[in-house]
């Protein structure tokens, strides 16, 4: 997985220039929810966005987007947290750890850093303050991965050696399809 340190760089037609910065296709931005739900005292976590129930598990499919093969899922994930006092981790990689499965089988969620080794899943950056997290989604592979997204306190939101206080641990399946150029 590579750590981005643009991931807004945009080609002259100011469209996203793709995970390393170049390349063929186009982002197709989803803004995801992170929300910390906090009721009787116990906390959970959920996400949703435009295209998913509030769960813990998001899927991508090309087909159903309208998207190229060549093309990547630009997500954001963003918190939504009503005490206000958790960030993602100044450190991409550390924000987030990444698992894969297969079609089939879903991974265990990663305990420690972990990186997708094929770049399916690439971390990009650390936006706002922490409270927004850019991940590039290639979705080329039929699989689910399974992530830790990694929390800080607010107060420790510059400290790149801060130490994580929470994580959500979701699923994301990936359907591996896409409509093709002629």
């Amino acid at each position: 997985m590579n750590e981005q340190q643009n991931s807004e760089a945009c080609d002259d037609k100011g469209e996203l220039a793709g995970p390393n910065g170049k390349g063929k296709g186009k982002g197709k931005p989803r803004s995801i929810e992170i929300r910390r739900i906090v009721e009787n005292g116990k906390r959970r976590w959920e996400m949703q966005d435009e295209a998913n129930s509030p769960g813990t598990k998001l899927n991508f499919d090309k087909d159903k987007d309208e998207i190229y093969k060549s093309d990547w899922h630009a997500l954001t994930f963003w918190i939504s947290d009503p005490k206000d006092d958790l960030r993602f981790h100044c450190r991409p990689t550390t924000a987030l750890w990444v698992a894969r499965g297969t079609k089939d089988v879903e991974p265990e969620c990663p305990k420690k850093p972990s990186l997708d080794p094929d770049d399916e899943f690439i971390v990009g950056s650390v936006k706002k303050d922490g409270k927004e997290l850019v991940v590039y989604n290639s979705n080329m592979v039929e699989c689910q991965l399974a992530f830790a997204l990694n929390f800080v306190n607010k107060k420790d939101v510059d400290n790149p050696w801060a130490k994580i206080v929470d994580c959500f641990d979701p699923i994301i399946t990936n359907r591996n399809s896409g409509i093709s150029r002629l």
